[in-house]
């Protein structure tokens, strides 16, 4: 199977459903409608670049849809929802700081929403640990962040067939021999921790995605 390139595409259905979190999300904290469809729009066009074809509004969508799905198991929701919406909002695969860039863009705006200190900073931790997806430094609610932010690594084969294809899409500009080796150092540090994922609500992905990675160890050493 060859990956569709609408396979993570975005419809206008799903934009009205990202637009309802948003706004739900905000009017929670108090943030004005002006500044809240500033922003808004901003992660729209951010997202929506012609070479994002993983990390889109697809990936922040489902990352949303996830997180509600446990969000009893969060201490401060809204605080995640937050780190979800800008962990991968400046994306270019040519720069290796795009998670400090990105940081910085959420200070700036949850600065100019008047959000709280405090969330602030958990929010910059989390954006900045997905750079290594080490969580030494975060508590449960950055660890399962984390842990959703990797959840496609236990996805269905299908579906993670989908999402390589698409990461190398993404890396077009790279010598395949150069991708095929970086990409083979980056999953086998996965394979190599003795878990996976950090929380106990994700563990259960942990065999599915070790066969998944495994799986495209092989086709990069083919």
């Amino acid at each position: 199977m060859s990956i569709n390139d609408n396979f993570f595409a975005f419809d206008k259905v799903k934009i009205e459903s990202l637009k309802e979190k948003w706004n739900s999300l905000t009017t929670e904290y108090k943030i004005s409608k002006e500044i809240s469809e500033k922003y808004f729009q901003i992660i729209v066009e951010k997202y929506s670049e012609k070479k994002r074809f993983y990390h889109n509004l697809t990936h922040i969508y489902s990352l949303l849809e996830n997180a509600e799905k446990l969000k009893s198991s969060f201490q401060e929701y809204g605080t995640v929802c937050f780190a979800i919406w800008f962990h991968d909002i400046i994306y270019n695969t040519k720069r290796s700081n795009n998670e400090e860039k990105s940081a910085e863009l959420a200070i700036k705006a949850l600065g100019e929403m008047q959000v709280p200190n405090a969330i602030i900073e958990t929010v910059e931790k989390m954006i900045i640990a997905t750079k290594t997806h080490n969580a030494n430094a975060l508590t449960s609610d950055g660890k399962l962040f984390l842990d959703l932010d990797l959840g496609i690594l236990g996805a269905s084969p299908e579906i993670y067939q989908a999402y390589y294809q698409a990461i190398r899409k993404e890396y077009s500009w790279v010598p395949y021999f150069l991708y095929r080796r970086s990409r083979k150092t980056v999953l086998g540090n996965f394979l190599a921790r003795e878990h996976i994922f950090f929380s106990g609500e994700m563990a259960k992905l942990d065999k599915i995605a070790r066969q998944n990675i495994t799986k495209e160890i092989e086709i990069l050493s083919k």
